[in-house]
């Protein structure tokens, strides 16, 4: 995954896969030290899909958070734009949200 908030900067405004495809092979021989080319690739180029937090992202969540625990408001945030932008992070934040729902609930 390469660009989010930067693509344009690094790449302009309509880079063309095989450039992305180059561009990700020379910094994954560089940084990991793998010379072998894949043995299949795949580059989609896909434009506002992942949130980027800003600073002060977790600050504000934690008064959210507080104001929902401290009213007891049976109220769960949960999904990429809170707590991670894997498939992973999202289905954690999915749990935890319904067991403090849970437990406000009792």
């Amino acid at each position: 995954m390469m660009g989010g908030a930067w693509f344009e900067k690094y790449f302009g405004n309509c880079s063309s896969e095989e450039h992305l495809r180059t561009t990700a092979l020379k910094y994954v021989n560089e940084i990991l030290c793998i010379n072998e080319d894949p043995r299949a690739c795949n580059v989609s180029i896909l434009k506002d899909c992942i949130p980027q937090y800003v600073i002060g992202h977790a600050q504000r969540l934690t008064r959210i958070h507080d104001y929902i625990s401290e009213h007891k408001i049976p109220l769960g945030l949960c999904g990429s734009s809170y707590h991670g932008v894997g498939v992973s992070d999202v289905i954690l934040s999915a749990k935890e949200a319904v067991s403090n729902i849970n437990q406000h609930m009792l």
